[in-house]
């Protein structure tokens, strides 16, 4: 607690929480994660000289409407991650800058955070005066910031440098050297900075997620390349093709930052913003909410592959009523099998050459009752996969793999001993 202006007599206070501790982004030189890939480096958390194994979420917006924000909304929400043992939330870069209460109870819970600045799946320009915008905002979010211990990296962006290759080679041949430029622009030469000038902390800094392009040494070199290259970074993985229950699918990477499959909202809650007209897997209002291409059709193949689906329509309204109502009880299991299965394959990675050290599951919560990827639904209340998260996450996991003529069951531990 220090005063602000100096005098002994009355005048403003300024009174802030604040913990000690050291954090290290280690990178050190790394065996090939697998055949057919280089050797490179890890990528994971040390805090107090303690290896931390990530496992968390990423978190959007509370609300479409900040105001609506309660701060015991905000604590709710950060309860239910430490309630599925998760010991890191990633601020995703695509939402906002969180207010001063969302960093003081992540400071309470023992969260750690990975801040991402407010720049997301685009291409941005740098021009001067953007730039000089860009470094007043940055400043003024990291200061604000940096006193929270809970904050152990920083990040320029979500998945930008990856935007660079979305296109057709048609569309970004021709300007692909101009995108590099202004990517360096912003995020290496100026972002940087910026974050590195405000924090006396010396948190780490990524310039994306995911990037296979960081170096913690100066001066800050980029990799360029397959941003999802097993071998340097984090990764994002999302495959709707392969069945989920396949562990064999997953990347050997270092740290997944990013990973999910969709399910529905429960039916207690969607019922609630829908007539029984819109109660199909069929119906117009179902894809509305749908706002992944193909989300439907891939969410009822997987479920196909492991469920007998009950039908989409029938001739009367309970009966319509009851099979949709198990329908998106279905999306939810099939999406709880598809986390506890890729959980349980990185954490076993943690011994194997790719020394996975991170998972960080897309998403934490949702802001309207519809198709998503988040283990929250929209009013605060767990999905059913945020069950199996608190399973696949606890400090001991038992589970098994079928490896042809044998059955492997492995014990993990992330405890101290």
């Amino acid at each position: 607690r220090a005063r602000l202006n100096g005098s002994d007599d009355g005048g403003a206070w300024l009174s802030r929480h604040v913990g000690l501790r050291t954090v290290k982004l280690v990178q050190d030189a790394a065996a090939a994660p697998a055949a057919g890939h280089p050797a490179g480096t890890t990528f994971y958390f040390e805090a107090n000289g303690v290896e931390v194994y990530a496992k968390g979420s990423n978190l959007i917006p509370l609300s479409v409407f900040e105001d609506r924000v309660t701060d015991e909304d905000i604590e709710w929400t950060l309860s239910q991650a430490v309630d599925g043992n998760m010991n890191m939330v990633r601020v995703w870069g695509g939402g906002r800058y969180q207010r001063d209460s969302f960093y003081d109870a992540a400071d309470r819970l023992g969260l750690l955070l990975w801040q991402e600045m407010a720049f997301a799946c685009a291409l941005y320009p740098r021009d001067a005066a953007f730039l000089a915008l860009v470094s007043r905002e940055v400043d003024e979010q990291v200061r604000r910031l940096a006193t929270h211990p809970s904050i152990v990296i920083w990040g320029g962006n979500n998945e930008n440098e990856g935007a660079m290759h979305w296109y057709t080679p048609s569309q970004t041949v021709a300007g692909r050297d101009i995108y590099l430029a202004d990517y360096v622009k912003l995020y290496v030469d100026t972002i940087r900075p910026a974050v590195l000038g405000a924090d006396a902390d010396g948190r780490p800094f990524v310039d994306s997620s995911p990037s296979n392009a960081v170096l913690s040494y100066e001066p800050y070199v980029k990799r360029w390349g397959d941003v999802q290259a097993w071998s340097w970074g984090d990764v994002h993985y999302y495959n709707y093709d392969a069945d989920c229950e396949d562990r064999t699918t997953y990347p050997q990477g270092r740290f997944v930052s990013e990973h999910g499959f969709q399910s529905f909202p429960s039916f207690r809650l969607y019922r609630n913003v829908t007539a029984p007209a819109d109660w199909s897997r069929e119906s117009s209002q179902l894809f509305y909410r749908q706002r992944h291409e193909h989300g439907n059709e891939q969410v009822l193949a997987m479920i196909g592959r492991h469920y007998a689906v009950p039908p989409a329509n029938a001739s009367d309204a309970a009966t319509q009523q009851r099979i949709f109502d198990d329908y998106l009880w279905l999306t939810q299991l099939q999406q709880a099998r598809c986390y506890e299965t890729a959980f349980g394959e990185w954490r076993r990675l943690r011994a194997a050459p790719a020394h996975t050290m991170g998972i960080l599951y897309w998403q934490l919560n949702d802001v309207w009752p519809g198709p998503s990827w988040s283990t929250l639904e929209a009013d605060g209340s767990q999905r059913v996969a945020h069950h199996a998260v608190r399973r696949a996450f606890a400090p001991l996991l038992l589970s098994a793999t079928d490896e042809g003529d044998t059955f492997g069951v492995h014990l993990t531990n992330d405890g101290a001993a």
